[in-house]
């Protein structure tokens, strides 16, 4: 980048950054598509909270193997939901979920307007991608191979 002419930083900690977003991005994809409802509305729901936080905690384990240190910088805070218990994860994803509710009530996730345009949601790139993952560690993720399943069984692009 130098050598163009583009100034650029190093950011040793890139992959803990991107893993932080990915383990919560992967069950509001999940929940999204499953439920057809706006962001606010799943989230906020206990049932799929639950869902929601049973999914960081296998997506986060995976990071784990892999030496991937997550923050909270996600759409939903990875690192604190792996540290409490269910009930304070299952909080925080219904809190968030009532805020989106007030304050972007129509929101929904891009996985969402895919599906309804009949456009491929590339769940085998990301939830496959964890089940794969997940397995070459040794890790059992039932509940993030249960939504790659149901979500590549509605996924245009798996047709």
């Amino acid at each position: 980048l130098k050598r163009a002419g583009i100034a650029g930083l190093v950011d040793e900690a890139v992959a803990a950054g991107e893993w932080s977003k990915f383990v919560a991005w992967c069950p509001m994809m999940a929940l999204s598509v499953l439920t057809r409802l706006p962001s606010g509305q799943f989230c906020a729901d206990p049932q799929a909270a639950a869902f929601a936080v049973a999914m960081v905690r296998e997506v986060g384990a995976v990071a784990a193997a892999q030496r991937i240190t997550l923050d909270d910088s996600g759409p939903l805070p990875a690192r604190t939901i792996i540290a409490g218990s269910d009930e304070q994860g299952v909080a925080l994803v219904t809190a968030m979920g009532e805020k989106l509710r007030a304050a972007a009530p129509n929101h929904r996730m891009s996985t969402l307007q895919d599906l309804d345009k009949g456009k491929r949601l590339e769940v085998d790139e990301t939830l496959g991608h964890v089940v794969r993952l997940a397995q070459r560690h040794g890790i059992d993720v039932p509940v993030t191979r249960a939504a790659w399943q149901l979500v590549s069984a509605i996924d245009p692009g798996c047709r």
